[in-house]
């Protein structure tokens, strides 16, 4: 957001970006949407924390004429111009097949979710699940949603793992609990490979515990071009005169890094974001 704002790709003009300071904070979200329409903004584009709380604020705009682009995470909304995202059901099934034939066609698994009103960490786990196949049971209390508190992440990773011995792996809907997995593992005693640990995106430590064996598949989506292609397509809708149209989507780009993959010069270009902003050195 920052390298496209008042750039020519954009007619010069500002990029105002917000985050929430911690991402379960769906009010403060709410409130800097809100301060967006009342300002008239040219556009809105949107990563929805929550899946129905924005709903309001971002059909609203639409009402008004604002383009409302959503990126990443969905709104249970048909009033949105764009939506730019990777495709995270079906890459979430190519990874629990992928799994599935790693370790044995058929077990106990664990998923470790943030919330289920997150539209893409319920494609994400939806998708899973259904790659996995029929010989695969879920852990007692099904999907373990911890609102994104990584102490209560961390936490549902040990009790899974030590009420469950027989567990052939972890799928986590974000890589931050993909860490808290491979924490426990080592406490178990397991070793680099023997659980499977699937999961979404990338971090510092991710990228670590995958080269040292530790992670056996992530998703890794591409934020930086992702939300420069939303913002292009916000400023185009907002001053071109063609007739508003329905909904459409578009797929953007992803890898699955594994630790067979990880040093190839693909994945390390791919990965050249991720590096500059956790500042990895191999």
């Amino acid at each position: 957001s920052n390298d496209i704002s008042g750039s020519p790709l954009i007619g010069g003009e500002e990029v105002v970006f917000y985050s929430p300071p911690q991402i379960s904070d769906v009010n403060k979200q709410l409130d800097a949407t809100e301060n967006a329409v009342q300002a008239n903004a040219l556009a809105l584009v949107v990563a929805a924390v929550d899946a129905d709380a924005l709903v309001s604020q971002t059909e609203k705009a639409y009402d008004m004429g604002i383009p409302v682009i959503t990126y990443d995470s969905m709104l249970n909304s048909k009033k949105y111009d764009f939506h730019f995202a990777t495709n995270s059901f079906a890459v979430s099934k190519s990874l629990g097949q992928k799994f599935s034939q790693k370790y044995g066609g058929k077990g106990k698994y664990a998923v470790l979710s943030g919330s289920a009103a997150a539209a893409v960490e319920e494609e994400r786990k939806d998708g899973f699940i259904a790659g996995l196949g029929p010989g695969w049971k879920i852990t007692s209390g099904g999907v373990m949603y911890n609102n994104y508190d990584w102490n209560i992440s961390l936490g549902q990773a040990q009790d899974i793992l030590t009420a469950n011995p027989d567990l052939k792996g972890f799928f986590t809907t974000f890589c931050i609990m993909c860490n808290h997995a491979v924490i426990a593992a080592k406490e178990q005693g397991f070793r680099p490979g023997e659980l499977g640990i699937a999961s979404f995106d990338m971090s510092g430590d991710a990228y670590f515990n995958i080269k040292d064996g530790w992670i056996t598949a992530s998703a890794v989506q591409d934020p930086y071009n992702m939300t420069q292609a939303a913002i292009k397509m916000a400023y185009f809708l907002a001053t071109s005169t063609v007739k508003r149209n329905p909904p459409s989507s578009m797929d953007t780009n992803f890898e699955t890094v594994t630790p067979e993959n990880l040093m190839s010069p693909k994945i390390q270009e791919f990965l050249t974001i991720v590096k500059k902003i956790d500042k990895i050195k191999d």
